[in-house]
């Protein structure tokens, strides 16, 4: 199970907890009390051991004893906050009561909270439920903002990627291009007579032949690294990294094609009786002081040409 999953089952009830503490009664006490509640524990018999089970686990959170042969809790703590945040791994401190200067040092080095010896359980227990709440909270804000990110990539209607998503795609496999001197192509796709579709079948159809159409395009491309995007109305586009113009020709008619093979009827088109899309295709190697519009334009005077020509075609940029 990778982080995400284990992210996505974590509950405050049901976490997975690792208790360390060189003394086995105590630690063994410790781990049937909360195994007893619900939770997944597992001990550590010291600071070593703990290390290596925190690599290999994906814990929740931390009950760690600061006082220990070998590796202290200090030093375990220290090596967790190198790579793990509070919020990523809570850890609680056990301490003697009367330690004040070692639960200070604790809370500097990164500690979320103590707990004292002897272990009042109930108080334990709501300290470690509170910090198990609020990384609760925190994974939950976390996947919300990362559903957020995703959607914000994303067409609304068609639910492929956006305007957005193609910009920030052109740009960044631009700038590779440039640094590896490799060719980059761009589609650009319009749906021949849309306007007309519109007229006669209504909006609602006109909405269902642009999310039909969007997944032809995208089930068509099969690299990983080819964004096809809605660019807006009915025009969609795709970027091709390291595609040469003969590669970006061949993906045109591939496109073109899987858009007209189900014919799905469009009695208002000049092209046919069928829905069908002119495509128009440019490639570059770009030059240090070019920049990506160029390809776009470069793309939409041959998509213009595909028009003219009669539409259902794909034409290349001239030098492409």
């Amino acid at each position: 199970m990778d982080a995400g999953e284990r992210r996505a089952v974590f509950t405050v009830d049901r976490a997975r907890l690792l208790v360390v503490d060189d003394d086995e009664p105590t630690r063994d006490v410790i781990v049937r009390r909360l195994q007893r509640i619900g939770h997944a524990v597992t001990g550590a018999r010291d600071g070593g051991e703990a290390l290596e089970l925190i690599a290999a686990e994906p814990f929740d959170a931390v009950l760690l004893d600061i006082k220990m042969p070998g590796l202290t809790g200090f030093d375990v703590l220290r090596a967790v906050r190198r790579t793990r945040s509070v919020t990523d791994l809570p850890v609680i401190m056990v301490t003697s009561s009367d330690d004040s200067d070692s639960i200070v040092e604790a809370l500097e080095l990164g500690a979320n909270d103590y707990i004292t010896k002897p272990l009042d359980f109930p108080v334990a227990l709501a300290r470690i439920r509170t910090q198990l709440l609020l990384r609760h909270v925190v994974v939950a804000l976390e996947a919300a903002n990362r559903q957020l990110e995703r959607l914000s990539f994303l067409d609304g209607l068609t639910g492929i990627a956006n305007r957005r998503r193609f910009d920030e795609s052109l740009a960044r496999e631009w700038r590779r291009a440039q640094r590896e001197q490799a060719p980059l192509s761009v589609i650009l796709v319009d749906i021949d007579f849309f306007k007309a579709y519109n007229d006669r079948y209504g909006h609602e159809a006109g909405d269902e032949i642009l999310k039909r159409v969007a997944a032809a395009l995208d089930g068509a491309v099969n690299r990983p690294a080819d964004v096809v995007a809605r660019y807006g109305g009915e025009e969609f586009v795709a970027v091709l990294p390291g595609t040469d113009a003969d590669g970006a020709v061949r993906l045109g008619e591939r496109l073109r094609a899987a858009v007209a093979e189900p014919a799905i009827a469009h009695a208002g088109s000049a092209a046919g009786e069928h829905v069908t899309i002119s495509v128009g295709v440019a490639t570059a190697v770009p030059a240090r002081d070019a920049a990506p519009e160029a390809l776009v334009a470069a793309a939409d005077r041959a998509l213009y040409q595909a028009k003219r020509d009669g539409r259902n075609r794909v034409r290349v940029a001239p030098g492409a």
